[in-house]
């Protein structure tokens, strides 16, 4: 029974740190600069160019790369897809770096409470993620930080 205890508070301690790391890495990858990172100014200029174009060219698009990506130069498919139908609520560039940072830190979060067992553990995990520069992530390569969210969300559950 006091071993429950402990390990309720343990849980719960490891929860608030994970959350806090989270938001933090949330606000600093969606509050920053077009100019920070390699591509983001052309991610969001492709996002606005992306909501003006119309949704059944976007689909025909897709469908083109995807079943032939050598004659039409198949790199990504569906991210043009995911770009209209996020367009489809928004198209500030702010929001949309929130919402990617979003969507990956929440994955992440997800898989270092999963994967570790204390709270110098998790504080240990953020620290290696952010000094190995893969904070970085987010910032630069949104198609991979996308691909890499679903694998961590998957690798969570």
């Amino acid at each position: 029974m006091f071993i429950d205890r402990i390990y309720k508070g343990e849980s719960t301690k490891r929860s608030k740190i994970a959350l806090i790391c989270t938001l933090f890495l949330i606000f600093l990858s969606g509050f920053r600069n077009l100019a920070v990172g390699i591509d983001t100014a052309y991610y969001v200029y492709s996002l606005q160019e992306t909501s003006l174009t119309p949704i059944r060219e976007v689909f025909t698009s897709f469908f083109t790369r995807y079943f032939s990506p050598l004659n039409a130069g198949g790199k990504d498919p569906g991210f043009m897809v995911f770009e209209k139908l996020f367009s489809i609520f928004s198209t500030d560039s702010t929001f949309y770096l929130l919402f990617i940072g979003t969507i990956f830190l929440i994955s992440l979060r997800l898989f270092f409470l999963k994967y570790t067992r204390t709270s110098w553990e998790l504080v240990i995990s953020f620290i290696v993620y952010i000094t190995l520069f893969f904070s970085y992530l987010p910032n630069a390569a949104i198609r991979q930080a996308i691909a890499l969210a679903v694998l961590l969300f998957v690798y969570s559950r």
